[in-house]
């Protein structure tokens, strides 16, 4: 069995962000399409004997924090952006020994 853990974390706040008549807009706001956080989880088995020949399979759980789809940073509006989400995810597969194809 093989473990898998990955994690990011980002700090993706505008420093100075103004528009061409030097008005500020966004200082302080996030960057647009870029969650502070993210990570994935897994468990991975390759090579599994089983009924001649070998099993393999994959369980996963990826998560990522909420993103803005614009510099405003607008959390009024259904399409400005996304909540938090998790998504889970899994894959099996078997293979007869010395088989070139595999279910």
């Amino acid at each position: 069995l093989r473990p898998d853990i990955a994690a990011s974390f980002l700090d993706t706040e505008y420093t100075r962000f103004v528009d061409g008549a030097g008005n500020d807009i966004a200082t302080g706001k996030q960057l647009a399409r870029s969650p502070k956080a993210s990570a994935t989880v897994a468990l991975a088995g390759d090579k599994i004997p089983l009924a001649g020949g070998a099993l393999r399979f994959r369980l996963e759980y990826a998560w990522r924090d909420k993103v803005y789809f614009d510099f405003f940073n607008d959390s009024i509006g259904a399409h400005t952006y996304e909540r938090a989400i998790g998504l889970a995810n899994a894959s099996v597969g078997w293979a007869p020994a010395g088989a070139s194809w595999s279910l």
